[in-house]
């Protein structure tokens, strides 16, 4: 006889405010964009993802629309408290309205330190731990180029102490994205090391959430249908970077 799942029947869901999903699904950032209105956008990225000109996809049309933009691309994998610094103190010497976090898990989880900064003076160390990010940030939009992470809809950011080897993190409702835009096309160039690495992120991310204490009907039938789904295409996939479908 399986486990029986004990699921919790009260809960809440917090996500952000328009996930667009779909193949293509970049183009629509400008418009996207114009409807926060801002004075001046940062793009927070990393130095990969500038080389091989997926930034440029974002910030040439933007730029064409008359958006001041300025790009960030130094974001580095499982980002120091160091480097979320420099993140935090080139946003607010930018003071930008809206900041853009295009990348894997770590560019997401910087723009959205980046974002909440602006409008929080306190050093980024001060907002480790639950709740204690006392305003929300400039709005942000958050678009992943990995498939695993899961960043783009998250209320979490972490950063690495490698003093003490720990990973911290900084959770709350006001990072959470105002918009996420997923467009599987852009997950096309990953190698296929990164491919596998990511897909068993998600498994992972799926299997927390099936065992976790706070299971609730909401997630339940997204953990079993992505753990279903990463079995049967994770291997396509790592194959075959180009398989959309998988």
């Amino acid at each position: 006889m399986g486990m029986k799942l004990q699921l919790k029947m009260n809960f809440s869901i917090q996500l952000p405010k328009k996930i667009i999903f779909g193949d293509g699904a970049l183009q629509e950032v400008p418009e996207l964009v114009k409807a926060f209105n801002p004075g001046s956008v940062l793009l927070v990225t990393d130095s990969v993802i500038r080389k091989i000109g997926v930034t440029e996809k974002i910030s040439g049309p933007l730029q064409s629309a008359g958006v001041k933009i300025e790009v960030y691309d130094q974001v580095e994998p499982e980002p120091s408290v160091e480097a979320a610094e420099a993140v935090v103190n080139s946003a607010r010497r930018s003071r930008c309205d809206l900041v853009i976090g295009l990348g894997g898990g770590s560019s997401m989880d910087m723009a959205k330190l980046a974002s909440i900064s602006i409008t929080n003076p306190n050093p980024i160390v001060d907002f480790v731990g639950v709740g204690k990010v006392p305003k929300p940030g400039v709005p942000k939009i958050l678009i992943p180029t990995t498939a695993g992470t899961g960043a783009e809809i998250t209320m979490n950011a972490i950063i690495s102490n490698r003093v003490e080897h720990l990973k911290m993190g900084i959770v709350s409702p006001h990072i959470i994205a105002d918009a996420a835009v997923i467009d599987p096309l852009l997950t096309l160039t990953m190698p296929p090391s990164v491919t596998a690495s990511t897909g068993l992120d998600a498994l992972t991310h799926a299997v927390e959430s099936l065992m976790s204490i706070e299971l609730n009907p909401f997630c339940e039938p997204l953990a079993l249908e992505a753990v279903k789904l990463i079995f049967r295409s994770l291997p396509k996939a790592y194959r075959d970077g180009g398989n959309l479908e998988a």
